[in-house]
Parts: structure tokens; C-alpha cells; sequence
């Protein structure tokens, strides 16, 4: 008889995760076990799947975004001019726009949101609606340049989707909670915390657009290459470390335990 071959045979690597293949981070890891923990296999009834909800979301973010825009064109920025802390505070007006959309999703159509990543693009798709709808009423309202427009089109609208993505995971948390009556894990926990990340996003790019104000372009310049980057890699870091875009809504396990050590050899034949 043969003998079996030692030491065993490393196991087989795995495939490279699609998407931006850049290093994995692993920043957050508490939190993503936690989100783990929740996570369960989707289950949508052929009426109510995923993609009608995205449809939906969509179509919902529109003219919650026109209404954002009609109150900050027509309230608060005639009413505070560039004043920061009005500003930064009229800036939950919208990301709660956000959040009620994202929710009126997840539990009146979905009922279930399997995992973070099916959260992440819920609240992505709502924020993409949310700010095509603003900004194009911003636009519709106001006399821009061409650059100015594409500049508000594609980055605020990005801002747009990575905030409600980041609020989208914690709507996965709130719905994942619902059936439990408890105020610290279904509204004061990883909810809120979440719902503040996203708004913190806002409060950084007005910052440095109130700080630039004098110069647009270093204003532009400072949100596109620090704001957006900076908060797309911290969802990134959420979701597992990887956008894995080709196949984002397939959960990604967490893998923060070393591997086990290597046996140690067999001892010498007698």
C-alpha cells in the first residue's frame, strides 16, 4: 500500500474576487462579523424579487431628490447663504429622504434584505435616483457652465450613491433586527451608526466646499480626490474589503482567523 503523501497538499487557491483588484482591506473587522452574523440566503418570492425592488428604488429616489433640491434652492440656501453648521444640519433633510426610501423598499416590498451587500445596493440605486432627480432640477433652476454641470451630474451624484449605500447596510441591520424588541440593536446601534457615516460624508464635502468657496476649483478638487475616495473606501471596507462588482450581491464570508498551522512531520520510521 502507498503512503499517503505528506505533508497534504495545500488547499486549492481560491479565485481571485472580481471588481477592483486592488489589496483587500480589513478595517473594520468587529463590525463586519457582526454584519456576518445577520446575513442569511435571500429568499424573494417570484412576485417581489430583488430586481422589481431595484426598479422601484430608482423611481422612488427620483423625486425624492427633486423635493431635496426644491428645499435647498427655495429654503435653506436663500435662508443661511453659505453658512456652515445650517448647512451641514439641512443636510439630514436629505440623507432621512434617503433613509425613508431605502426602508419603504426593504419592508414593504422586500420584507427581507439577505445581506449587507443587498442593503449597499439598495441604498445605492436610491441615492443614484436621488441625485440625477436633484441635480437635474438644480440644473433646470440655475445657469451653469457645461463644467459645472457634468461636475454636479457625476460627482454629487456619486456622493449621492456611496452615502446611501453606507445607510443601505444599515437598513440591512434594522430589517435583519425587526423582529426583535429591542431599542439598543433595532435604532441605536449599528442603524444610527451607519445613518451617521453616511451623513458625515455630506458634513466633510460642505466643509471643504465652505472652506474653498472662493475657489471652486480647489473646492471641486478637494471633494473628488479626499471626500469621495475616502468614503468609498470605507464601504468598500464594510462589504468585506472588495467591490467584487461582477457579482456584488453574493456575500463575501469573513476570513479574519490566521489559518491553522501546518502538522508537524511523521516521526522517523523504526
Amino acid at each position: 500500500m502507498s503512503k499517503p503523501l505528506f505533508p497534504p497538499p495545500p488547499p486549492p487557491k481560491e479565485e481571485a474576487s472580481s471588481g477592483f483588484h486592488l489589496p483587500g482591506t480589513n478595517f473594520t473587522a468587529p463590525i463586519r462579523k457582526q454584519l456576518e452574523a445577520l446575513e442569511h440566503p435571500s429568499h424573494f418570492s417570484n412576485r417581489l424579487g430583488p430586481n422589481r425592488g431595484f426598479i422601484a428604488a430608482f423611481l422612488l429616489g427620483i423625486p425624492a431628490g427633486v423635493v431635496n433640491a426644491v428645499i435647498w434652492q427655495f429654503g435653506v440656501v436663500p435662508a443661511v447663504g453659505s453658512s456652515f453648521v445650517p448647512i451641514v444640519l439641512s443636510n439630514l433633510i436629505g440623507e432621512a429622504f434617503k433613509l425613508f426610501c431605502i426602508l419603504a423598499i426593504a419592508l414593504l416590498l422586500w420584507g427581507v434584505v439577505p445581506n449587507r451587500r443587498f442593503g449597499a445596493a439598495l441604498g445605492a440605486i436610491v441615492g443614484l435616483g436621488f441625485g440625477l432627480g436633484g441635480e437635474t432640477l438644480v440644473i433646470a433652476l440655475s445657469q451653469f457652465d457645461a463644467g459645472h454641470i457634468f461636475l454636479g451630474l457625476v460627482f454629487i451624484t456619486l456622493m449621492d450613491v456611496i452615502s446611501a449605500a453606507l445607510i443601505g447596510i444599515g437598513v440591512f441591520v434594522f430589517v435583519a433586527n425587526k423582529q426583535r424588541i429591542h431599542l439598543v440593536n433595532n435604532f441605536l446601534g449599528l442603524p444610527l451608526f451607519f445613518f451617521l457615516i453616511g451623513y458625515l460624508g455630506w458634513v466633510m464635502w460642505n466643509a471643504f466646499a465652505i472652506a474653498a468657496q472662493s475657489n471652486l476649483a480647489v473646492s471641486w478638487a478637494l471633494d473628488i480626490f479626499i471626500t469621495i475616495p475616502l468614503f468609498a473606501l470605507i464601504l468598500r471596507d464594510f462589504l468585506g474589503g472588495h467591490f467584487n462588482l461582477t457579482n456584488f450581491l453574493k456575500p463575501m464570508p469573513e476570513r479574519t482567523l490566521p489559518p491553522p498551522p501546518p502538522l508537524p512531520p511523521p516521526p522517523p520510521p523504526l
